[in-house]
């Protein structure tokens, strides 16, 4: 959004929960009220809310969300971690920060249970984990630090800083000059 005065800018930001509201409640009229658009609509609402310090109004809207996701797509399902992420950033806000955590480790566990190809909400969690270990200080019970799988897996090798294999020649890699190089004698 580009704006060329801050009067603009906050003019456009105060139009947000309106129209998101509007667009839940055409939703809710139109579809039936349990569906992952929903969820997705109530958590953009609900993450504007937690943003604009409305925790009141946040918290109905993300623990909403976060029941529609686990219901219809389960709990390692992508939009179900992002809520669930959006919910501990609203927990830890709220100055819950042992529940917060737990939202986060949930989401840790969830990528040690079926691995995502989006890593957004693991990589946020474990970043606000160690965010909150490292200004607040473990609290009672709280393991010092991640040890599962999800940590523990093997990164893939990357084919391009590989060596070739079985022998073959990667002419990229010897430094040597290529065909189609441009260089004389082609």
């Amino acid at each position: 959004m580009w704006c060329r005065d801050e009067a603009s800018r906050q003019a456009y930001l105060d139009e947000v929960p309106r129209i998101l509201g509007e667009l839940l409640a055409r939703n809710r009229a139109v579809y039936p009220h349990v569906n992952l658009d929903t969820a997705r609509l109530e958590m953009e609402l609900g993450t504007y809310h937690r943003k604009a310090k409305q925790l009141d109004q946040a918290r109905p809207l993300l623990n909403d969300a976060l029941a529609i996701c686990l219901a219809l797509a389960g709990p390692d399902d992508r939009l179900t971690l992002y809520v669930r992420n959006n919910l501990a950033s609203l927990d830890y806000v709220s100055g819950c920060p042992t529940e917060a955590e737990l939202g986060w480790r949930e989401i840790v566990a969830s990528e040690e249970r079926h691995p995502q190809s989006d890593h957004a909400p693991l990589l946020g969690a474990l970043k606000q984990v160690g965010d909150l270990t490292y200004w607040d200080g473990p609290r009672p019970g709280a393991p010092t630090a991640f040890r599962g799988p999800a940590l523990q897996r093997p990164v893939p090798p990357d084919p391009l800083l590989e060596p070739p294999r079985n022998g073959a020649k990667d002419p990229g890699r010897d430094g040597g000059a290529r065909e189609g190089d441009g260089v004389a004698g082609d």
